[in-house]
């Protein structure tokens, strides 16, 4: 599994915080309206009245998204300028179920078994899967689940992209694989994975337009039902939905 210099990812998220340069690709993500409102859903839905560990939360947006559903909300982050600014919102807002700490999320300081819900948006890819996989699996309940969105690798136009915008990219980050997905499902019991945004690129010349949205909704289900007829396509989409339950028997 691939090695992730810790320091240099710090390093990254920690001058992309205070610049945010990523935010001229806003219209871009729009595309993955979909996959976001799905993870929303299973994180509304799994987290009523739970524990819950947000990995990767950066600036904590997600993190406040749910806490109105948790019983206590945690999020960690390796940038210490983004727990910062996380910190001064929550006391802003006066969160009493919501703590932010800077932690690593492959080496957390949290007992086994502390939290029914695990939680990420685009950070596994960041991350040594096996290390991150197995701390996963020592903080988790019995029966606890995680749900992760995360980029794929296949896609050969997105792959270009990203090679044309590196400075936008941290240094380690691998946009997740079908091996790396079924090497994540061996460490849970049960595991379902869906798949976004294949076709959907198409409605990007529309994003800014009043028919963006009907064009989106689609191509969203054009994505789908080419899916279920052609499987092997799957792995060529942009994004897709990890939800995990059940860690299986820790070793």
């Amino acid at each position: 599994m691939k090695r992730v210099n810790k320091s240099k990812e710090k390093e990254f998220f920690n001058i992309e915080h205070k610049v945010r340069s990523r935010i001229s690709f806003d219209n871009f993500y729009k595309l993955a309206f979909y996959a976001r409102k799905y993870f929303h859903e299973l994180i509304s839905e799994g987290g009523q009245g739970k524990d819950i560990l947000e990995i990767g939360c950066g600036t904590g947006s997600y993190t406040f998204t749910f806490s109105p559903y948790a019983k206590k909300i945690v999020g960690i982050d390796i940038s210490d300028t983004a727990i910062e600014i996380a910190n001064q919102r929550a006391r802003e807002l006066n969160q009493n179920n919501v703590e932010f700490f800077v932690m690593d999320s492959e080496n957390t300081t949290f007992p086994e078994d502390s939290f029914d819900l695990v939680f990420g948006n685009a950070i596994v890819h960041h991350l040594n899967i096996d290390q991150a996989m197995k701390e996963l699996v020592r903080v988790l309940k019995p029966d606890g689940t995680a749900i992760f969105l995360e980029p794929l690798g296949n896609n050969p136009f997105i792959v270009l992209f990203r090679k044309l915008t590196p400075k936008y990219r941290s240094p380690d980050e691998h946009p997740l694989k079908p091996k790396d997905l079924s090497f994540i499902q061996t460490f849970f019991n049960y595991s379902h994975i869906k798949y976004f945004c294949l076709f959907s690129f198409l409605a990007f010349p529309f994003v800014k337009t009043k028919v963006f949205p009907q064009i989106l909704s689609f191509l969203n289900k054009f994505d789908h039902t080419i899916f279920n007829l052609f499987p092997f396509l799957k792995k060529f989409s942009w994004i897709t939905v990890i939800m995990l339950k059940n860690p299986a028997k820790k070793s």
